[in-house]
């Protein structure tokens, strides 16, 4: 899945999810237990026995788990996009990977207990499996997040109970970030100057990990656009998500082309516009500091844009499996890239218009009609493109002449999913439409600017 990334549609890489699981599950791997890790010592080592090592059906049991559990990180920060997931806690028994090197597992070296069995190394030193442990926990996080948005839709419980549904998911996170080893966490020069590995890959891991817990931030606090301090905080989340990005591709080319990293900078990228957009339709756009910040906003968000378009000539965007090479093809990079576009030129013309003669039509209804826009072109095009721009028209969303609905329930907006293969067809609009202000107070009030 990881070779495919990029270069597959999304629902061939859920189907090969489907069957890796399925096949996982024919073969035990989710039924493991609390597997130990034995050293198996030799009396007298020699040539007909060797030193110490451990049993070889002992250390396939870990490379198991560790399958196992890969495939479980990958169900549930998929499930961000999907709204569910395939892999329940209670229906398997696995423990998690150890936190040892790989070389722990063909000797003695990381040292045992009293019982013989293979210690798990400090979770303070950085060894080879550290940022996968640490992954596991953001996508338990994720996990967390889609039971608890969905519990919400099921029953339809009270305000107050959102409230504090948001408040212990936002504890949780900031819980995670705080238990963080040194080497891992936000200001930390570990690794910074190494060109040997492993300590060459730690800053990667950190700004990775920072990443994708900065992405359930955004998901959970979006709807707080509404309120000053809800959108100075989710813009620098957003911001935050895009440098990291430009560190990440500058260190490692693999880790910078994961699609999982470029669905994360698309919809960072898509909040800040979609700010944008909101305010430059206020008339008053010519209020102190207002020009500088679009201006600013505007350069986060082409930096954005040409992560995107670097990033898909690194995966090799225009490379196709052979079956495909007949077909028109457009890679996910390349419609995001037209959708962002075609926003900026929206957001702009708003200003020109604004500026002039005022706002004409609902800010919704321009939006809708720059989306139907690119959906003809493309059909017109790309004559049915792989990867078509979703239509907003055909979206189970309001009507065109429907303005922005405020609402104080904790809602998914399917926002920047984790270690998932990201695409532009889980509905563009559901990422748009959300509450830029309450509908009990003026736009254009001091509340509201940046």
């Amino acid at each position: 899945m990881v070779l495919l990334d990029r270069h597959e549609e999304t629902h061939v890489l859920d189907a090969i999810l489907v069957s890796a699981i399925s096949g996982a599950q024919k073969l035990g791997l989710h039924r493991l237990g609390d597997a130990k890790v034995a050293c198996v010592e030799s009396e007298c080592p020699s040539a007909t026995n060797p030193p110490p090592s451990t049993n070889p059906a002992l250390v396939r049991t870990e490379v198991g788990v560790r399958i196992w559990w890969a495939l479980v990180m990958r169900d549930w920060s998929r499930g961000l996009s999907l709204d569910y997931y395939s892999i329940h806690p209670a229906h398997f028994n696995t423990r998690l990977p150890l936190h040892i090197n790989d070389e722990d597992l063909c000797s003695s070296s990381a040292g045992t207990n009293a019982l013989g069995y293979i210690n798990e190394r400090p979770r303070s030193e950085f060894i080879q499996t550290s940022c996968t442990i640490y992954a596991l926990e953001v996508a338990a996080l994720a996990r967390g997040c889609i039971d608890s948005f969905l519990s919400l839709r099921s029953t339809k419980k009270e305000v107050n109970t959102s409230a504090a549904m948001r408040t212990n998911l936002n504890r949780k996170y900031e819980d995670f970030l705080a238990q963080l080893p040194s080497h891992f966490r936000l200001g930390s020069s570990a690794g910074l100057n190494s060109t040997t590995a492993p300590t060459a890959a730690i800053p990667v891991h950190r700004w990775m990990l920072h990443q994708q817990i900065w992405s359930l931030f955004l998901r959970l606090h979006r709807a707080g656009l509404s309120s000053g301090e809800g959108r100075a905080g989710c813009h620098l989340l957003a911001q935050n998500i895009i440098a990291t990005q430009s560190q990440i591709q500058a260190r490692c080319t693999i880790c910078g082309t994961l699609s999982t990293n470029k669905d994360q900078v698309f919809k960072a990228a898509i909040l800040l516009l979609a700010n944008l957009l909101s305010v430059s339709n206020v008339p008053s756009i010519d209020r102190p500091g207002a020009q500088l910040n679009r201006i600013m906003t505007r350069s986060k968000i082409e930096e954005a844009m040409e992560l995107l378009k670097t990033g898909d000539n690194l995966a090799g965007g225009e490379q196709r499996s052979q079956e495909h090479q007949s077909e028109p093809w457009e890679t996910p990079a390349e419609n995001e890239l037209r959708i962002l576009e075609a926003l900026m030129n929206l957001e702009e013309e708003i200003v020109t218009s604004t500026q002039s003669s005022g706002s004409e039509r609902p800010l919704t209804q321009k939006i809708k009609d720059v989306l139907q826009r690119l959906q003809i072109t493309n059909h017109e095009n790309a004559n049915g493109a792989r990867n078509p721009i979703p239509n907003p028209l055909s979206l189970s969303e309001p009507p065109a002449t429907a303005s922005f609905s405020h609402s104080s329930e904790l809602q998914d907006y399917g926002v920047l999913p984790v270690l998932s293969s990201g695409d532009t067809d889980d509905g563009i609009w559901q990422v748009l439409n959300f509450d830029f202000y309450p509908s009990s107070q003026n736009p254009s009030s001091e509340n509201f600017q940046l």
